[in-house]
Parts: C-alpha cells; structure tokens; sequence
C-alpha cells in the first residue's frame, strides 16, 4: 500500500485501516444492517482516526467518488462515526458549521453548547463520548450531494480521541484503492 501524502494544515489526525478480523467484521455487518441490510461489498475497510491534542480535521465532505469494481463511480452514501475513546478530552467535537437548529437542553450532554469553541464555531457539534456515533447520509433521494453534511474534527484541546469511520458507496461492488 501507498503511503498517502496528508497536508498537516488541512488534517493533522493520524488513521489507519483495520485488518480484516470476527470482530471487524461483526462491525460491519451490524453497521450494514442499521442502514437497512445492504451487502458487505457496499462498505470500506473501517479506519480509526486518531487526534491528539492540537490535531484538527478541517472542514471537508466524505462524498468522495470512488471506482467500483466495474470502474463506474462508486460514491460514497453515508458515514458512521463512532467514537472509540475520548477519556478526559477537551474539544475535538465532529462540527458540522452548516446545521442550524436550536436544541434542547437536555441535547447539551451530546452536543457541544456551551464551551468557548461552540460560541466560536458554527453549526452543530457533537462531543466526543465513548459509545456514541454520529450517522450522516451523503444525498437526497434524488442523487445530488447534501451540502449540509459538511464537516470538521474541531481541535483536541487536550487528551486523545479515538473514531472510527464506517463509510458505505453507493453501490454494491466497492474496490478498496489501497
């Protein structure tokens, strides 16, 4: 596998792909029936994501065409992130600066409301909390990009914290460019 040149001023995360094992798998399968039973050749390999303090992820959409198997665009249809660990971890909220609602309070355990960067940043972001995943659709029903799932990994203040994106195309038939 090539090793990806990554622009530190875009995304200063580290990632990596995890082998393919009964426990990666079961993952996969659980993550393919909650978007409705579709096939494992719809799914990437899932990745972790790794931010330490100072590291960001700049704002950036996951719709990203691929090649399917047939070498017709794949592109991406949704994204699951799932965070992994996220002990004791100031910042580092998934924000998506286009998403404008007015939550309840009691969302507040889940969204970042109240922090010096809420108030600095648009949109919504959702903390970072053990257990929790954040589940986004790439496009409407009629096939164009949803341009509100724009999104960042806002800066880790301090701490580690640990995601794991599950992302599905389109289509069944996904070749794994790596």
């Amino acid at each position: 596998m090539a090793e990806k040149i990554v622009d530190p001023t875009i995304r200063s995360s580290k990632s990596a792909v995890l082998p393919e094992d009964p426990l990666v798998s079961c993952i996969e399968r659980r993550s393919l029936d909650f978007q409705g039973f579709l096939p494992t050749s719809q799914i990437e390999n899932l990745q972790t994501v790794k931010y330490e303090t100072d590291d960001l992820f700049r704002s950036h959409y996951d719709w990203l065409n691929g090649v399917g198997a047939d070498g017709k665009d794949n592109p991406r249809l949704s994204t699951i992130f799932a965070y992994v660990e996220a002990d004791n971890v100031i910042g580092g909220a998934t924000q998506f600066p286009r998403i404008k609602f007015n939550f309840p309070e009691a969302w507040c355990k889940f969204i970042d409301c109240h922090s010096e960067i809420a108030k600095e940043a648009e949109g919504v972001g959702f903390k970072p909390i053990v257990g929790n995943a954040v589940l986004f659709m790439q496009y409407y029903a009629n096939g164009t990009g949803h341009p509100d799932v724009l999104h960042q990994g806002m800066p880790v203040k301090a701490g580690t914290k640990i995601g794991m994106n599950i992302m599905t195309r389109q289509f069944p038939g996904y070749s794994h460019d790596f």
